[in-house]
């Protein structure tokens, strides 16, 4: 299995509805990895695919 496949599998989405204008719900990626015990780390990116580049770190 690829990098790229390993952390699609183990993310989900969830929608999201800005409050402000009339934006459309998007579609929010993310993974949740670690101890569920333990204090969150939260890493927040802005392009859509950024979040593959922590995948090992983060794992």
């Amino acid at each position: 299995m690829s990098r790229a496949d390993a952390w699609r599998e183990r993310g989900n989405y969830f929608s999201w509805t800005p409050r402000s204008g009339d934006a459309a719900e998007v579609q929010i990626f993310h993974v949740e990895m670690g101890d569920a015990d333990a204090p969150p780390l939260v890493l927040v990116h802005g392009f859509p695919t950024s979040s593959i580049d922590w995948f090992e770190v983060a794992d």
